[in-house]
């Protein structure tokens, strides 16, 4: 082949490099979970025998807060994974444009 050749065959080759459209993906999601989140719920208080009943109540009563404080913590992180989830979903929807 003659360099006439080669050269023509090279600007072809570079002319389709250079019309060829190169999508730009912006950095994917992501979605931490804060610590506070993260961390699991307080077990329920072991009573031991003979306890008193003003013992009882304490207990029932630091119980009945822990579940309050459990459930509140579940519902921030059912909010937080929903906002995730549609953040989620544009960023997919913007990629398939």
């Amino acid at each position: 082949m003659s360099n006439h050749h080669l050269l023509g065959l090279l600007a072809t080759l570079l002319a389709g490099c250079a019309s060829t459209p190169v999508t730009v993906v912006p950095p994917a999601l992501s979605c931490p979970v804060p610590p506070a989140l993260a961390q699991a719920c307080a077990s329920p208080r072991t009573l031991s025998t003979g306890i008193t009943y003003g013992e009882l109540l304490l207990a029932y009563q630091a119980d009945r807060d822990g579940l309050a404080r459990c459930a509140a913590s579940h519902a921030d992180l059912v909010r937080l994974l929903a906002a995730c989830e549609a953040a989620t979903s544009s960023y997919d929807a913007r990629l398939l444009r």
